[in-house]
């Protein structure tokens, strides 16, 4: 791989090359990325949910209505159906990695698209956590909206923290033609 310089004499980056191939460390490093981490993730998540059992309130605020009026529901369905989002999200990511790693290669759109997918896993897992955190010990009453705000707030953090740590991490895709070098 070169580094060529650009018209203004300013050195690009290193040039892609398009007939890559992942080896057998970035093809261990891929399956550890989609399986073996978001698992054990899961399992603390869905472990440190029941160990805070006996601390938090037995209803949650689920919703809240353009008059600023509050809804209760029990916390298990919402705890239920983060974890079932985020095994959802993990299980799609590790398809379409699969296909992938078994050929050898990916291309830089479908290494976006596993990224984006896993790290909603993660974000559904770190809206969960921050929604636990914020209640632990204290009265439905005392929680009221920041709750929801808090979920919100969890997840998106979640989210870009996992694109910040998978997009470097997971191995580099092949550049398509069709995608521009600036």
């Amino acid at each position: 791989m070169s580094n060529p310089t650009g018209p203004s004499g300013t050195k690009r980056g290193p040039v892609p090359d398009p007939d890559r191939y992942m080896d057998s460390s970035e093809q261990r490093r891929t399956h550890r990325l989609t399986i073996t981490a978001p698992l054990t993730s899961c399992i603390l998540a869905a472990t440190l949910y029941m160990l805070t059992l006996p601390w938090l309130p037995k209803v949650w605020v689920s919703h809240v209505d353009g008059q600023g009026t509050l809804t209760y529901a029990p916390h298990w369905p919402l705890a239920l159906v983060s974890l079932l989002a985020a095994a959802l999200a993990f299980g799609i990511s590790r398809l379409l990695t699969r296909e992938h790693t078994q050929a050898g290669h990916w291309h830089d759109l479908e290494k976006g698209i596993v990224v984006a997918v896993l790290s909603a896993g993660y974000g559904f897992l770190v809206a969960l956590l921050a929604t636990v955190a914020a209640s632990v010990g204290r009265a439905p009453e005392e929680l009221g909206t920041g709750l929801i705000g808090l979920g919100l707030l969890g997840f998106v953090l979640g989210l870009i923290g996992a694109i910040a740590v998978h997009a470097p991490a997971l191995p580099r895709a092949r550049v398509d033609r069709w995608t521009p070098h600036y």
